[in-house]
């Protein structure tokens, strides 16, 4: 079964004017292509390049839940929105075909082998990615199920191939080729260095070493610290040397005398904690590590969420904390509780969408529709994301100038999706106060001078020549594409002084070789 969206799902993703051209696109028919795989959507968009563009969207249920496409937009697209309307509107046009995962379910491992090897033949840059896997599947092999409520050990047997694992990568590392290879194909070194610290940090403290296995390893990470240090892995195994010296002494150290190695290897501590269940010293250790998120979740899984909420509300004091806590007391459908949290969370410091957004579906499911504008419209001063004004508008029709206001002066959120709807809802008075009182990045204030020089010409042609005269007056050449910039504004506002001010700035500047060309190009 496809999954369902409707034409409204789509005009809440994009701007009202990136919907309209994405319809264009759709009625002109340069979607090709149409893919179904399971729950992901494939097309090409014969956009303005001769090569097509190809949108990928992945679908959860009857919602979408990621978007991508090769055009240069970092933001959703018209070529997206043009293959989503052909998703809905011709659904006869739609190829349906075996998701990959169940296509490769049925070959025999031979033939994906044959698979793999054809695949780098094609694109010889693969096959890193393939090393890159095939290592990390390797340091894996022989790791123990920690999903267990036994105290079971990692075994000696995996201590040695970890260690082994790490004197095969050091030496790689050690070699300047390697690393460039690694670095050209994005594949970090540091990664797995990191990787393999941490499995032998379990692995450490999981056996019972005698004094000379400890020394031995410690001289072993030693000499694999002193070969990279010269190509500025100088952190590699720093907490294999904490768990060596600590072991599982020191639950009770304050974070204040710790160093970040010790921190996370602390992390790495109560990880194994908590999998053998052995919870007292997983709060004693996490309240020590100041890991207060961590604490809540304990105390929640441990039935005690009364205890968890008083905990939150003395120690939190970040908004991630509180989200954390609240997805897991609303999993767990702890109503009152994730709605304490919640509440408090938008106190705290940080981000605050993400509470925000949970807090609309409470009050949608409580119908409460004061709650859900004053939601709406906090959301809105976050994101500043025009589908956040879609959803402000539709609860709250009548005129929305105050709302906005306040999304642009008091607001988290992108400050450009916020003029945008300024600009769409033709507010340029309210836009052109804002020019005043907030700071701008010089392409923000462009973009709004741009289309406010319509509306109101001469005191945007007076500040585009203040902004275009302090750059060439101070003779900042690197800025000079800057002032022709702010010049080209100020000449769309058609003020009778314009040409007798351009012929000014040619004979005052006719020694500024890099400038004149710019200015002539204004003539």
């Amino acid at each position: 079964m496809h999954p369902k969206i409707t034409i409204q799902d789509v005009q809440m993703l994009v701007e009202g004017k990136i919907f309209a051209r994405g319809e264009e696109y759709y009625s002109r028919g340069v979607v090709k292509k149409l893919k179904l795989y399971g729950q992901q959507l494939r097309a090409d968009v014969q956009g303005s390049d001769y090569r097509p563009y190809h949108v990928v969207v992945n679908f959860s249920n009857d919602s979408i839940e990621s978007t991508s496409c090769t055009c240069p937009y970092d933001d959703d697209c018209k070529h997206l929105v043009a293959v989503l309307i052909a998703y809905i509107k011709s659904p006869d046009k739609i190829e349906k075909k075996i998701p990959l995962k169940e296509l490769l379910a049925g070959l025999p491992e031979n033939k994906l082998k044959e698979l793999v090897i054809k695949l780098v033949e094609a694109d010889p840059a693969n096959i890193l990615k393939i090393e890159n896997f095939v290592n990390k599947l390797a340091i894996k092999a022989v790791r123990p199920d920690t999903n267990t409520k036994q105290k079971s050990k990692f075994s000696r047997k995996y201590l040695d191939s970890i260690l082994e694992n790490c004197d095969e990568l050091v030496s790689k590392a050690s070699n300047s080729e390697y690393l460039f290879e690694y670095d050209s194909e994005g594949l970090e070194t540091e990664e797995e260095l990191e990787d393999l610290d941490q499995e032998l940090v379990k692995a450490i403290l999981d056996n019972d070493l005698g004094e000379e296995d400890l020394e031995g390893i410690k001289k072993s990470i030693n000499s694999w610290k002193n070969e990279l240090s010269d190509y500025g892995f100088d952190d590699a195994f720093d907490m294999s040397l904490v768990a060596l010296e600590e072991g599982w002494g020191g639950l009770n150290k304050t974070v204040e005398e710790l160093s970040d190695a010790h921190r996370e290897f602390n992390l790495i501590r109560l990880e194994i904690l908590w999998d053998k269940e052995e919870y007292d010293d997983y709060l004693t250790l996490s309240l020590a590590n100041h890991s207060y998120s961590l604490h809540a979740l304990a105390l929640v899984k441990m039935n005690c969420p009364d205890l968890a909420l008083k905990f939150a509300l003395e120690k939190f004091t970040e908004t991630s904390e509180a989200f954390k806590l609240l997805e897991v007391l609303d999993k767990e459908a702890l109503n009152k509780e994730a709605f304490a949290i919640a509440e408090h969370g938008l106190k705290l410091k940080g981000i605050k969408e993400k509470i925000l957004r949970w807090l609309f579906r409470y009050y949608q499911k409580l119908d409460n529709l004061e709650k859900l504008i004053e939601c709406a419209e906090l959301i809105l001063s976050e994101t500043g994301e025009w589908k956040d004004y879609k959803t402000l508008k539709n609860l709250k029709p009548f005129p929305l100038n105050n709302a906005l206001v306040r999304a642009m002066s008091q607001g988290n959120g992108d400050r450009k999706g916020i003029v945008e709807i300024f600009i769409t809802e033709k507010l340029f008075r309210e836009l052109y106060d804002f020019t005043y009182k907030l700071y701008w990045s010089p392409d923000l204030l462009q973009k709004a001078y741009a289309v406010l020089v319509e509306t109101m010409p001469k005191p945007i042609f007076d500040k585009c020549i203040a902004k275009a005269n302090e750059i060439m007056d101070a003779k900042r050449s690197d800025e000079y594409s800057e002032a022709a910039k702010w010049l080209s504004i100020a000449k769309k506002a058609q003020q009778p002084e314009w040409e007798t001010y351009l012929d000014n700035l040619l004979l005052v500047h006719k020694a500024k070789r890099n400038l004149i060309p710019k200015l002539k190009e204004l003539l």
